[in-house]
């Protein structure tokens, strides 16, 4: 399967570097677009997202996480140029309470 990473020009070649397959975006509206398409193309078993863009996306994340139970495409929150805002700490945190049926801090 494929990788998939999605965002802003510079960030996205960065990953391309790596052997993802790029698809620059120039806005938020293209961002969903993109998304959407990526979801549903069985050729990617992986999308990179940054946390501004995840972040952006995070109803139609829940939806494919909770509504449609799925694990493929697994989504990859990675920091940006800016740094990490915790993102994808606070979200791994809530999974693993979720499934153990207790508060777990990190």
């Amino acid at each position: 399967m494929k990788v998939a990473v999605v965002g802003d020009e510079h960030w996205v070649a960065a990953f391309m570097l790596a052997g993802a397959i790029g698809f620059p975006v120039k806005d938020r509206d293209e961002l969903r677009r993109v998304f959407k398409n990526l979801i549903n193309d069985k050729n990617f078993g992986a999308i990179i997202l940054s946390e501004e863009d995840a972040l952006s996306l995070e109803k139609e994340r829940r939806r494919i996480r909770e509504d449609e139970k799925r694990v493929i495409p697994l989504i990859i929150i990675a920091s940006s140029f800016k740094g990490s805002r915790g993102l994808r700490r606070k979200e791994l945190t809530d999974l693993i309470s979720t499934a153990v049926g207790a508060e777990v801090k990190l």
